[in-house]
C-alpha cells in the first residue's frame, strides 16, 4: 500500500483518513500536525496556573474524553516528566507482548525528554526556557492522561486508541510503535497543549516570533535522540535504510520518518492557531477537534499495519 504524498498531511484544506484494509479517503476539512518534550526551570507554578485556565476551554468530551479528564496532574516540572515516564516504561514489558508497544513510544519519548532537560539547562539554547518548559510539560501531561485513561478502562480518543489496540501484536515493528505514538501525541495532543498554554496566558503568540522559534528548534533535538534510539527500536537486518521499502509501512525508513515529525510539529501550531481563532464558537471548534482525532487515528492505522 503507498501512502498519500507529502501534500495529502500538509495542505491546509485535506484530510486523509487511511484504514487498515489499504484504502484512503480525502474530505475538504484540514490537515494535521511531531513530539514534544518537557523542560523544567520554574514550570510547576506557569504549568498549574495556565492548565487551570485552559481545562474548561479544551471541550473534553471530543479531545480526551471524559475518562481523561477526571485524570490527576501526574507532572509540573521536567524532573516529574521524567520520573512519570520512567515509572510507565517500568510497568510496561520489554519484549512483545500486551503493552510493548506503548513502551517502544515511551522509550522515544523518555530520551527526547531528557535531551530537552539539558537544552533547557542552557541559558543560550532556547530563547524563552521557562515558557517552552511550560509548554512541555502540559504536552506530556496528555500523554499520560491517555495512559491512565486505557489503564482505567476509560474513554480514549480515537488517535490514542489505535496504539492502545495494537500495541500488543508480534507482527508491528518496534519503530512503527514508536512513529504511532509521535502520531498520536503530536498530531492530536499538541494542538490541545499549545492551546491550552495560549489561553492560559491570554493572548497567542505571534509566527514568527520567540515562541515559535523555540517550539522549531526541539525538532533538532528530535533529530538527535530519534537517530540514537533506532538501533533498539528498528531489527538487525533492517537496520540499512538504503534496503527499506519505502511503499510499506512494515519498512519505514527512518528519513522519512523524521519529515513526517517535523511537518507535523509545523501543522500542530497551524491547527492550534485555528483552535484559537474558533475559541468563541463551541461548536465549530468540537468539529474540528473531532476531524484532528479522526484523521490522526487514520494515520495511526495505517502507521501500524504489520510486517
Amino acid at each position: 500500500m503507498k501512502l498519500p504524498t507529502s501534500r495529502g498531511l500538509t495542505s491546509p484544506r485535506a484530510l486523509v483518513t487511511i484504514g487498515r484494509g489499504g484504502t484512503s479517503a480525502i474530505s475538504d476539512t484540514l490537515d494535521i500536525g511531531a513530539i514534544g518534550t518537557a523542560p523544567d526551570h520554574g514550570a510547576r507554578d506557569g504549568a498549574q496556573a495556565a492548565r487551570g485556565g485552559a481545562m474548561a476551554d479544551r471541550d473534553g468530551a471530543q479531545a480526551h474524553g471524559d475518562g481523561a479528564q477526571a485524570a490527576r496532574l501526574r507532572a509540573t516540572t521536567i524532573a516529574e516528566v521524567i520520573a512519570e515516564m520512567t515509572a510507565i516504561g517500568a510497568r510496561l514489558p520489554s519484549t512483545p507482548g500486551p503493552g510493548f508497544g506503548v513502551r517502544c513510544f515511551n522509550q522515544l519519548y523518555l530520551a527526547v525528554t531528557r535531551a530537552v532537560e539539558q537544552a533547557v539547562e542552557e541559558a543560550s539554547y532556547f530563547e524563552d526556557p521557562r515558557q517552552l518548559a511550560q509548554l512541555d510539560v502540559m504536552f506530556a501531561q496528555l500523554y499520560f492522561d491517555a495512559v491512565e485513561a486505557h489503564e482505567a478502562g476509560a474513554h480514549l480518543p480515537l488517535a490514542w486508541r489505535v496504539l492502545f489496540e495494537h500495541c500488543g501484536s508480534d507482527d508491528i515493528l518496534p519503530i512503527q510503535f514508536a512513529i504511532a505514538g509521535m502520531n498520536a501525541h503530536i498530531n492530536h495532543d499538541l494542538p490541545i497543549a499549545l492551546l491550552e498554554q495560549w489561553t492560559g496566558h491570554g493572548h497567542r503568540p505571534p509566527t514568527p516570533g520567540p515562541a515559535h522559534d523555540d517550539f522549531t528548534k526541539m525538532n533538532q533535538i528530535l533529530k538527535s535522540e530519534e537517530a540514537r534510539e533506532k538501533a533498539s527500536l528498528v531489527p538487525s537486518d533492517l537496520r540499512d535504510v538504503e534496503a527499506l521499502d519505502h511503499d510499506l509501512l512494515g519498512r519505514i525508513d527512518s528519513r522519512l520518518a523524521l519529515w513526517v515529525v517535523e511537518s507535523a510539529r509545523a501543522g500542530a501550531w497551524e491547527r492550534a492557531r485555528e483552535l484559537w481563532d474558533l475559541r468563541h464558537v463551541p461548536l465549530a471548534r468540537k468539529f474540528t477537534l473531532a476531524a484532528i482525532d479522526r484523521v490522526t487515528a487514520g494515520w495511526g492505522d495505517a502507521f501500524l499495519l504489520p510486517v
